[in-house]
């Protein structure tokens, strides 16, 4: 959850800065499975008032949201909520970008919001499958068996410990 959070809060800072929006929000479950706003940054003195719906619409259909234009209270007058699913494809948080201006072009509004969803999840994935090699590397380094990871040429790519005792050569002479 908390790398989830991470990419969202990178994401979402970059598109806002790059596009001069006013706001975002991202919205994850609590541990009680509640849905809450887990970090948020509002340019300026903006009023940006949760819209209502958006955030349901965008958890019901797992899909790109887009609200053009906003009337109402505080100073949204659009938005976008983007769905973030996790490596495991579960929908683990919903993030909100808003403007002060309505949106013009809602077409490629709602790309946006299709590909900032494609890279969320890519970058989702990876940051799983970064954490499974190192948990993996943790468990084989701890093992007191002689581990070692070949490449086709049969080369060594990976080492644990008891391979290097036994071999009393470093991690860093046996691989490659």
């Amino acid at each position: 959850a908390e790398r989830v959070l991470r990419i969202c809060e990178r994401h979402a800072s970059r598109l806002c800065s790059e596009l001069g929006w006013s706001h975002w929000r991202v919205h994850a479950p609590d541990v009680q499975g509640s849905w809450v706003v887990s970090c948020e940054h509002v340019r300026g003195d903006t009023r940006a008032q949760p819209v209502a719906g958006l955030l349901e619409r965008a958890r019901a259909t797992r899909a790109v949201v887009v609200l053009p234009r906003i009337e109402g209270p505080g100073d949204m007058r659009a938005a976008l909520a983007v769905p973030v699913l996790a490596a495991d494809g579960a929908l683990a948080a919903v993030l909100e970008l808003g403007s002060a201006s309505p949106f013009v072009d809602e077409p490629t509004i709602a790309a946006l919001g299709r590909i900032t969803a494609a890279q969320l999840a890519d970058d989702a994935r990876r940051e799983a499958l970064v954490a499974e090699s190192e948990r993996l590397r943790l468990i084989c380094d701890g093992l007191p068996c002689a581990v070692g990871l070949l490449d086709p040429g049969g080369r060594f790519v990976a080492v644990n410990r008891a391979l290097c005792e036994l071999s009393g050569h470093t991690a860093a002479a046996l691989v490659g």
